[in-house]
């Protein structure tokens, strides 16, 4: 859905901006230093927004590279934790079974021992 969405809007892009670059044909002199070139007007602000996209990419890449990384880092923590909690709770589950048969062991030698008590009359 987001990829479609964001082609969508790539699409009406790159349009709106064909559009411009046909409607935009006046010749413009670009110069710089000894260098002179001379383009449409509508292609000189195509290869504009095309840096301009380019240096955007370059900018963020590094934050991007470095927040993904971190993600699959959390995940993998995330992951290592809930087996450790899954565990965990295996054990807690196995040291309350044990206790309640201890308790029950207990209990009936508790009985035996008042049962004898009686025998025997003390």
């Amino acid at each position: 859905m987001r990829s479609t969405l964001f082609l969508i809007v790539l699409l009406i892009f790159v349009a709106v901006l064909g559009i411009f670059v046909f409607q935009n044909n006046t010749p413009v002199t670009l110069s710089l230093f000894s260098y002179s070139l001379n383009l449409s007007q509508g292609i000189l602000a195509l290869i504009a927004c095309v840096l301009g996209i380019f240096f955007g990419i370059v900018w963020f890449l590094p934050r991007i590279i470095h927040r993904n990384i971190l993600i699959i880092r959390l995940r993998k923590q995330n992951a290592e934790l809930t087996q450790y909690l899954s565990s965990s709770e295996l054990a807690r589950q196995e040291q309350t079974q044990k206790a309640e048969s201890l308790d029950r062991k207990l209990s009936l030698a508790e009985k035996k021992e008042a049962i004898l008590e009686a025998f025997l009359g003390k």
